[in-house]
């Protein structure tokens, strides 16, 4: 990735470029509706648009109008344009916020890319391409634990604990966020309660502060700053008649970008529990439900990516993890496609009390990109 030199004011882009931001946005949403089955939860739709965007760049047909229109652009130009953008601008508009965002391409060596592929995904992905003996199993997933554990400072140390004998390229992104509050909690604003009815007491984070606030159809928000000022956390805190599964629906529909534009300060009481989780899907099934049928199939079009292989994304899988306490928070995740063969009292405030499951949300606030979005229900 290109060094950081000097901060900047904010993530621009281009009116084209939106379109795919909106549609990264909508894929966390949907991604997180279709994987929450009442458990802790955290997704990256930020780490999973760049995975996809780099399979997109050695597809074709039908295949590439799949991931063209999943991903929100118009054209390849559009996308590779977006992905320049994110990849340049979001570590440099707050220098007090660590943002890393990595590529790599690691292919089977007897596999040959087409060199049109392998230059795309190095000028538009910064993402080198390393060949590998993949008969030598323990060699390769050694090499992408390595590179795992590496890119997300020890954070996510292991992505793979073997390969399958189809397997014989892997495209992936590592996205790693760590940042200070802007207002740190002092221990005595650390207290012990149980959550959502339950028998044992855990770690909640309280405060009385202005906050940006703002309610929905159907729950709330309440958004706590980091240090710089442009990366925040935000609490979506489901009204107790309304279930997160409606809100994530709603969510999905663009009541997001609605409720986050009219935030507006506010005296706000807020508590919310410690969040340390660590989680993992396949994602398959669910991206094939929004739309990338042939792509995932021994269908897809790919043939500008390998000179003389039929290959498909036998899997796309992503591991995430979030850690939320008194002093900030940190965060990874890695997205992985897995290219196969055939084969007080008296003062008026907003009580903001997160002791029920509620969706939570790290976004970089001058263009609204959601880097991380979860759910908290244990």
């Amino acid at each position: 990735m290109p060094e950081v030199t000097r901060q900047i004011d904010k993530v621009s882009f281009n009116a084209l470029e939106q379109s795919c931001l909106e549609a990264s946005n909508t894929l966390g949403f949907n991604i997180l509706q279709n994987v929450y089955k009442g458990n802790n939860t955290v997704v990256s739709p930020l780490s999973l648009y760049l995975a996809l965007g780099m399979l997109a760049d050695g597809a074709e047909g039908e295949t590439l109008g799949e991931l063209l229109e999943i991903l929100g652009a118009k054209d390849c130009e559009t996308l590779k344009g977006f992905a320049s953008r994110l990849l340049t601008q979001m570590p440099a508009v707050d220098l007090s916020a660590k943002l890393k965002m990595a590529n790599t391409v690691i292919v089977n060596d007897k596999y040959r890319l087409n060199a049109a592929y392998r230059d795309e995904v190095a000028k538009n992905y910064y993402a080198p391409v390393e060949s590998l003996p993949f008969e030598n199993e323990d060699l390769v997933v050694g090499a992408v634990n390595a590179w795992c554990d590496k890119v997300t400072e020890g954070l996510i140390p292991q992505l793979l604990e073997r390969i399958d004998e189809t397997t014989v390229m892997f495209i992936i992104n590592a996205l790693y966020f760590k940042a200070a509050w802007e207002e740190p909690f002092g221990d005595e604003q650390v207290k012990k309660r149980p959550f959502n009815g339950g028998n044992t007491p855990i770690d909640y984070l309280c405060e009385m502060s202005e906050l940006k606030y703002a309610e929905g159809n159907g729950y709330r928000v309440a958004r706590k700053d980091f240090s710089g000022g442009k990366y925040a956390f935000d609490i979506i805190l489901p009204d107790e008649d309304e279930s997160e599964t409606a809100i994530l629906s709603r969510l999905v529909k663009g009541g997001w970008n609605e409720t986050s534009a009219k935030m507006e300060s506010q005296l706000v009481r807020l508590q919310f529990p410690v969040i340390d989780d660590t989680v993992g899907y396949e994602l398959s099934e669910t991206l094939r439900a929004l739309g990338l049928r042939k792509t995932l199939s021994r269908d897809a079009e790919l043939s500008p990516m390998f000179e003389d292989a039929a290959v498909w994304p036998g899997q796309v899988i992503q591991k995430g993890k979030v850690c939320v306490n008194q002093f900030g928070a940190e965060a990874a995740a890695i997205s992985a496609v897995l290219m196969a063969t055939s084969a007080g009292p008296d003062v008026k405030y907003i009580d903001f009390d997160a002791n029920r499951p509620f969706i939570y949300v790290i976004s970089e606030t001058t263009s609204g990109t959601i880097l991380y979005a979860g759910v908290f229900s244990e």
